[in-house]
């Protein structure tokens, strides 16, 4: 009999009556209160209950029944275990090792039930639930537990870059929220230190991912990618002549490709290097010139052009009369 279980025992008489009925334990000078019926009924057994029980009848004559043994054993102590977990994580229940038989349910019902001391959960909502486990031991004997779980929600993730990389801007900020913790990473592995701050600032076009923790411990990630607009400006600048006595001014001329609408700053001589959409510019000094050609994305390039001058006075004239007279006044 298990410790806590419900206990009777009868007797059966024959011969002339009435008869008078009174239970003993142990000796007859032990007699078992309230237990004057043929019927022994002992409720909530417990550790002092176990003993050895007998009932003597009287009647016309007494008699003395055979003594049977009562022996109540201790509940098996049963303990239940689990940890908080997170959305779309199974959840493990723990009872103690070394009964015979577990049985394991939640509010929803039976989760499951055999000699295993551990059982597994799946598909638990975000709520915290409660768990109970009924262990039996070898003796029959069996005992509860109950423990709780808070199933705990996800971060929302979110990452987002701050532009695209170009010649002006060469650095991307990747930008992070919804956690306490964040873990950069792309294809090449974790990128910076993982921990508190959710900024990160990248120089390469990639696919760049974010691991987002909770103050839970929960984890979601998400990704972006980071574009690149690095085009390259190419130039080439010529010049329509040479400056003479009878040209004395020469157009210089940039041919460039690149990103968008192009600028083009010329230096040289009295040019200031003020940058425009014109491509040309008309000089009136010879010398070395320079244009700087910049695109949308602020990728840049340059070409220089030389004008030269051939304004010399002629050299080896002379003055010849055409006769021999003199001249006078």
């Amino acid at each position: 009999m298990c410790v806590g279980g419900n206990v009777t025992a009868s007797v059966s008489v024959s011969g002339t009556g009435p008869f008078t009925y009174q239970w003993y334990k142990d000796s007859f000078s032990t007699p078992v209160a309230s237990q004057t019926a043929a019927t022994l009924s002992l409720t909530n057994v417990t550790a002092t209950d176990q003993g050895s029980y007998s009932v003597v009848v009287t009647g016309a004559y007494s008699a003395t029944s055979t003594a049977f043994s009562l022996t109540s054993n201790a509940l098996p102590t049963v303990a239940l275990s689990t940890t908080n977990i997170c959305l779309g994580s199974p959840l493990t229940l723990s009872a103690t090792s070394g009964l015979s038989n577990y049985t394991f349910t939640s509010s929803s019902g039976l989760i499951g039930s055999g000699p295993a001391n551990t059982t597994s959960v799946a598909g638990l909502a975000a709520t915290t639930h409660s768990f109970t486990v009924t262990a039996q031991d070898a003796n029959s004997s069996s005992n509860t537990a109950t423990t709780s779980a808070t199933v705990n929600t996800l971060p929302t993730a979110s990452l987002l870059a701050s532009g695209t990389i170009t010649c002006a801007n060469p650095g991307v900020t990747l930008t992070a929220n919804g956690g306490v913790s964040y873990t950069f990473t792309n294809a090449d592995g974790t990128l910076g230190t993982p921990g508190s701050v959710s900024a990160l600032v990248v120089q390469s076009p990639d696919t760049y991912s974010v691991a987002v923790a909770s103050a839970d411990g929960c984890v979601s990630t998400t990704s972006t990618t980071v574009e690149s607009n690095t085009t390259a400006v190419t130039v080439s600048l010529v010049n329509s002549n040479s400056l003479n006595c009878a040209v004395t001014s020469a157009t210089i001329t940039a041919t460039a490709t690149g990103v968008g609408s192009l600028t083009y700053a010329f230096t040289g001589g009295n040019l200031t290097g003020s940058p425009s959409t014109n491509s040309t510019v008309t000089v009136n000094q010879p010398g070395t010139y320079t244009v700087l050609v910049t695109g949308a994305n602020g990728c840049t390039n340059t070409a220089t052009t030389t004008v030269t001058s051939v304004t010399a006075a002629p050299t080896g004239l002379a003055l010849t009369a055409s006769n021999s007279n003199t001249l006078t006044r």
